[in-house]
């Protein structure tokens, strides 16, 4: 569920915490650029991957907790959450 993807992604060491993962979980998301394909409302190029998952942004530390914090608040057991 949710809460084993959210305990996996900030497992480890905080500088390995990503702004941004795949769908799927991914961390490696290169940016490519794609000619032919065309972009959000039709701009030009169009992109897959995303280079902002190589970004260090502290706000992504405070998504966690908030993450967590609203479980919380939402009566949403947090029974088996440790990360050590």
């Amino acid at each position: 569920m949710w809460r084993d993807w959210l305990v996996r992604a900030a497992a480890g060491s905080p500088s390995q915490l990503q702004v941004v993962y795949g769908v799927a979980g991914e961390r490696r998301l290169p940016e490519s650029v794609l000619g032919w394909l065309p972009g959000l409302a039709a701009s030009r190029p169009g992109r897959i991957g995303n280079d902002a998952a190589e970004q260090f942004q502290l706000d992504v530390y405070g998504e966690v907790v908030d993450t967590v914090y609203q479980a919380h608040v939402q009566g949403i057991v947090a029974d088996h959450m440790a990360v050590s």
